[in-house]
């Protein structure tokens, strides 16, 4: 009795492993994950609250086919239809209907060909969970939120019907798993719930409280034909893409390149983009911007720039850097014959901080000077005297 009760033991341990192994599997190796719940009632369409929305994102550099994977949550069963891809570095976003608080759609539930089941769940249990499964049944990723713990609407087991109208049944990992992201959040009409860095925030429909990027420095010159925009972001968090965007009349802009940064940094990225799309005696607009997976979109201030040829004998450039811990600060500058420059940093009160040169420098010669000294957050000013001229271009520490 006593043997054959250890070996019933040891069997459920060693089911029990395998299963969990199996959903470990799913999301340790899965490069499709939901990355935005937003809480509702996906099942009244009369309510005006029906913002109920829930986003898969693609990280990977590939389409991924997700025909026949299925969804569960408390609401609605639904199995997609063959056909269905996300794109790399994109969202699928899914509800019934789309709506303003929402937005589009890419698929909505009653579209689905194979089926789409609703639920009637307890409204006295507060919270909700989403469990993506693929073909075979493996998990690919879970969330929930609640209130509190323990989580008492999660079931232990789901029946699904099959194509042909058969029921199967899929086991639901226990709450403690480690297969689960989760918030302990109350349910509010204004909170969503995203996902970072494989970590779960309650995020604001009013305000965006995870921006991808900060953009503190946009340039443009115009030189030897070439427009030189540059720009920096102060910081990356699932920022994919950086979207540069020129405009004739400084409103309606045309994307003109799509530029990809290191995705997560705490550090200021430097990006630079030529030009040579321009004709002279034009005034042109640019603006960088990114919409990321979450739907937060964040731009920088709008550029103007005029393509006329100004000859000056002289061309100097600020280029502020960030590598390795140390902020630097480069000036470029060359001139058409040799003379005498100097180079003064003032603050923002025009008082003088340092001489970064003083001497004379050769005719067509590029000269760079490189200032490492840590400057507190705030405006400066790089100013240069020429024997014929003075130039100043404006610093902004962050």
């Amino acid at each position: 009795m006593t043997s054959k009760y250890f070996l019933n033991s040891n069997l459920t341990r060693l089911i029990a492993l395998v299963i969990c192994l199996i959903f470990l599997r799913g999301i340790i190796f899965s490069q499709l994950y939901i990355s935005k719940f937003v809480p509702g009632d996906p099942l009244n369409s009369q309510l005006k609250n029906h913002n109920h929305r829930i986003e898969l994102f693609n990280e990977s550099r590939n389409y991924i086919d997700i025909s026949g994977y299925i969804l569960i949550t408390r609401h609605y069963v639904m199995k997609f239809s063959p056909g269905t891809y996300v794109g790399p570095m994109l969202s699928l976003r899914l509800g019934k209907i789309a709506n303003d608080a929402g937005g589009e759609l890419d698929k909505e539930f009653l579209n689905m060909e194979d089926y789409y089941q609703e639920r009637n769940p307890d409204p006295q249990k507060e919270g909700d969970f989403a469990i993506l499964l693929d073909g075979r049944l493996n998990l690919v990723d879970a969330f929930y939120f609640a209130p509190k713990g323990p989580v008492d609407f999660l079931p232990a087991m789901d029946s699904l019907p099959g194509p042909s109208g058969q029921m199967f049944r899929v086991m639901i990992p226990e709450e403690t798993e480690p297969v689960w992201g989760s918030v302990r959040n109350r349910y509010d009409p204004a909170v969503v719930f995203i996902q970072i860095n494989r970590k779960w925030h309650p995020d604001s429909y009013t305000q965006n409280l995870f921006p991808a990027t900060d953009y503190r420095f946009v340039q443009a010159k115009f030189e030897d034909d070439i427009v030189t925009v540059k720009w920096r972001s102060l910081f990356e968090r699932d920022c994919y893409l950086h979207v540069l965007g020129r405009s004739s009349d400084g409103k309606n802009f045309d994307v003109i390149r799509r530029v990809k940064g290191p995705m997560n940094s705490s550090e200021p990225t430097e990006f630079t983009h030529f030009d040579a799309d321009v004709k002279k005696n034009r005034v042109y607009y640019y603006r960088v911007e990114n919409i990321d997976k979450f739907g937060n979109q964040v731009q920088s201030n709008i550029i103007k720039v005029r393509t006329e040829e100004i000859f000056t004998g002289f061309f100097f450039d600020v280029i502020p850097t960030f590598k390795d811990g140390v902020k630097s600060l480069n000036v470029r500058f060359s001139v058409d014959k040799s003379q005498h420059i100097k180079v003064k940093l003032l603050d923002e009160l025009l008082r003088e901080i340092d001489i970064l040169y003083n001497g004379t420098v050769e005719a067509k010669k590029q000269n760079l000077l490189n200032y490492t000294h840590q400057l507190p957050i705030g405006k400066y000013y790089v100013i240069v005297f020429t024997d014929e001229k003075r130039y100043y271009e404006p610093l902004v520490v962050d």
